[in-house]
This record gives C-alpha cells, sequence and structure tokens, in this order.
C-alpha cells in the first residue's frame, strides 16, 4: 500500500494496520530487525483449534521506530505475527509483518487482526 493511501487514511480521521511485504524491502527488513532485536512492548499469544486445523498465533507490538521513512504517515507501532501449527495433519510456519497507526494497544490490534481474518 502507497504512503499517499495511509496519508488519507488518516486524514479521514481513521486508523490502518496494513501489511508489510518485500515490495517494500527497507520497511520489511527494519520490522524484520526489530523483531530480532528489540523486545516487544507487548505480546499476546492464542492457540486455535477446528477440525483439521491446530493453529498457534503469537502477536507481537513494537514501537522502535528508529529507522523508519518519515514519509509512512502516522506509523505508531510495529507488527510480527508468527502462525505455526499443522493443516490436514501438515505442518506450516509463517510469519506476516505490519504497521499500524494504532498505539501499542494489543487489545486493539488483535481484535483488528482476528477480525480482519474472520476469527
Amino acid at each position: 500500500m502507497p504512503k499517499k493511501t495511509c496519508n488519507l487514511i488518516i486524514e479521514s480521521g481513521n486508523d490502518y494496520v496494513i501489511a508489510v511485504k518485500g515490495n517494500q524491502p527497507k520497511l520489511y527488513h527494519h520490522i524484520q530487525n526489530t523483531a530480532v532485536n528489540q523486545k516487544p512492548i507487548s505480546r499476546h499469544i492464542e492457540t486455535e483449534k477446528t477440525r483439521d486445523r491446530l493453529t498457534k498465533r503469537t502477536v507481537e507490538v513494537f514501537d522502535y521506530l528508529d529507522g523508519v521513512d518519515p514519509q509512512w504517515t502516522q506509523i505508531k507501532s510495529l507488527i510480527r505475527v508468527e502462525r505455526v501449527g499443522t493443516r490436514r495433519g501438515k505442518p506450516y510456519h509463517d510469519i506476516a509483518y505490519y504497521i499500524s497507526s494504532l498505539t501499542g494497544t494489543l487489545q486493539r490490534i488483535c481484535s483488528w487482526y482476528s477480525w480482519s481474518l474472520g476469527y
């Protein structure tokens, strides 16, 4: 998502939680490094078991923003979501990164995350 879109979201009085992928390499690597080298300000772990899937989700929120391009408007937190489990008997492991204009209120971020994925 372009930086301009983040500006429009903030200007409209809303917040954002946006996935960061490889097409934003500087930001992506910054969040990866932050997750390895900094202590999260909050962490939430949950396990979900459904008929053919077992998932353990760990959500970590970081407020270390040194080095983030200031053109990314109103970033207040960096988020790392790790999913580990089995689907139809096969193991999987996935890590996703997000930026957010929300402060480190993990409850708000986790409720957004669960809602956005339909959990």
